[in-house]
């Protein structure tokens, strides 16, 4: 076994497994912020197809890391590649608060699909391939950054392949983990959403650290210091409000099931929480529980007749459906 290790990773093997130590520890809370990404991008899928995407999403991780580290020594020389995928997160970020901030019109969801961005992306491959490849995209930006973050331990590839590849392991369980936790907490897609755009402006921070590397704080932006500090606090966007909405009442979670049930009852005329009618002879009228949580003055029984339009402006009015939601509503809206 020892004459094994040393024929890998030479003579000073035990340092080496030190070092590939380290690097799983680094890539792991790399791969945190990594999953916090990809959990968030596929939220808008039908659950069905959530962990569909995040495998494809896996997959392409293994790809592209390995195809970085065959070409690591080029890749480093393209000091764009990095800030440009920073701006693409911190747009991310931007519009997610900037539709959170503005109401939507009860037309929206009915002409998307005249939009020229929808013609060339979701209205050619559909959301889901859409999503794949957008997964695929942040897969090769972040490929980037751990394969940069692993080069600075070690010039021995073997110890960056091992090192590398067990930190997309401990994404794979990371990111379905996420994935489950935004469905209970709907609330956390705020949280996902400040990640992203921190991790966004770390990235584009790269580009004056490129012209400006002998500063203090450019060494400070490209030492581990700075990766496990956006490490934790990606941990602490998530945890903080878990504990204080068990703890404290707020921020407040809806159940999920709840309002994809109510979603049925517009397109069945029965809310949720009323049996359905036997016989033609109908039950007491009760309204849904999310009737109860802010909806007034609604037509809960408006059932077929209810156009498309008005149900959309009903959601987006009363906060029915939250917004990983979003999808199953479109769908339902454009097939009803």
């Amino acid at each position: 076994m020892t004459e094994l290790l040393s024929q890998i990773f030479g003579a000073d093997w035990e340092n080496a497994l030190i070092i590939i130590l380290n690097l799983i520890i680094i890539e792991s809370l790399l791969s945190i912020d990594n999953a916090a990404v990809l959990a968030t991008m596929v939220l808008d899928l039908p659950p069905q197809q959530r962990a569909k995407a995040l495998r494809y999403g896996i997959i392409g991780a293994y790809v592209f890391r390995g195809l970085c580290l065959l070409f690591a020594a080029w890749l480093i020389k393209i000091w764009w590649l990095k800030p440009l995928g920073g701006l693409y997160l911190i747009y991310l970020a931007y519009d997610f608060f900037r539709r959170k901030a503005t109401p939507q019109h009860e037309d929206d969801m009915l002409v998307k699909e005249e939009k020229w961005f929808y013609k060339l992306s979701f209205g050619m491959i559909g959301p889901f391939w859409a999503t794949v490849v957008a997964v695929e995209m942040m897969d090769l930006a972040f490929s980037l950054d751990n394969v940069f973050a692993a080069v600075a331990f070690t010039d021995n590839i073997w110890l960056v392949c091992i090192g590398v590849f067990i930190g997309i392991l401990a994404m794979r369980f990371v990111a379905q983990w996420f994935v489950k936790l935004l469905e209970r907490y709907p609330f956390l897609e705020t949280s996902a959403f400040l990640v992203i755009g921190i991790l966004g402006l770390k990235l584009f921070l790269s580009l004056p650290t490129h012209f400006y590397p002998e500063t203090v704080w450019a060494k400070m932006l490209d030492g581990e210091m700075a990766d496990t500090l956006v490490s934790f606090l990606t941990a602490a966007f998530f945890f903080v409000p878990i504990l204080s909405s068990r703890f404290f009442g707020w921020p407040k979670h809806a159940a999920p099931k709840s309002d994809l049930a109510d979603i049925e009852s517009h397109q069945t005329g029965v809310p949720a929480s009323q049996p359905a009618p036997v016989n033609g002879n109908s039950t007491t009228e009760k309204k849904p529980a999310s009737a109860e949580r802010g909806a007034t003055n609604v037509n809960w029984q408006a059932g077929p007749s209810f156009r498309p339009t008005e149900r959309a402006s009903l959601y987006a009015r009363h906060n029915v459906a939250p917004h990983y939601l979003r999808y199953e509503l479109k769908t339902r809206l454009r097939e009803g």
